[in-house]
Order: structure tokens, then C-alpha cells, then sequence
């Protein structure tokens, strides 16, 4: 792992973390009718809504995608990372540079 891999690393460990304690209180206070139900899972809702966004903004100051084509490398914006289409080391980008549309490459910036 490199060193600038540590902080996406990082974030995405507390936040399979953070789902697996709100699962735990959901699935141990449900039974027990300990406290109002709605509340907990209001609470896993937003762990899962803002973990993933604060997930994803990190993976965009993390990578940048090479196009095949052109050899440009491009940063994506916030919108490209919550909705590209992923592969397993790239994703479906347009390039900046030529315009095609592909799946480019990931490299850490």
C-alpha cells in the first residue's frame, strides 16, 4: 500500500466499521424493543449516505484515470465518481483531452 493510498484505506475501514456497529444496534435493539426503531435507522441511513460521499471525494483527490487513447490523464469530478460505470482497476470516463468515451486506467496521482 502506498502512502497515499493510507487515507482512502483508512476511510473506507471506519466506515465498513461504522455500517457493521449500526447494523449490530439495529439488529440487537430491534428484538429487545429497547428504543424507538425509526431513530436507529434514520442514524444507519446517514452513516451509509455520508460515509460513501466522504468515501468517494477522498477516491477523487486519490486516482487519477489515463486515457488509452491520447495518454492524458484525467481527474474526475464529483459527479463522475458517484455514478461512472466501474471496472476493476478503471472506469467509464469521457476524456477531457480527445473526448472519447472508455474505460480508463487508474493511477495514484
Amino acid at each position: 500500500m502506498n502512502k497515499k493510498e493510507l487515507p482512502l484505506f483508512i476511510a473506507t475501514l471506519s466506515y465498513l466499521i461504522l455500517l457493521v456497529l449500526c447494523l449490530l444496534m439495529l439488529f440487537i435493539c430491534i428484538p429487545l424493543k429497547v428504543t424507538s426503531v425509526e431513530y436507529l435507522v434514520i442514524i444507519f441511513m446517514a452513516v451509509l449516505i455520508i460515509g460513501y460521499l466522504v468515501v468517494a471525494l477522498i477516491r477523487m483527490n486519490t486516482f487519477v484515470y489515463e486515457c488509452s487513447h491520447c495518454k492524458e490523464k484525467n481527474k474526475m469530478n464529483y459527479l463522475e465518481v458517484l455514478f461512472s460505470k466501474r471496472g476493476n482497476n478503471s472506469r467509464k470516463l469521457k476524456c477531457k483531452n480527445c473526448g472519447r468515451v472508455e474505460y480508463m486506467e487508474r493511477h495514484l496521482k
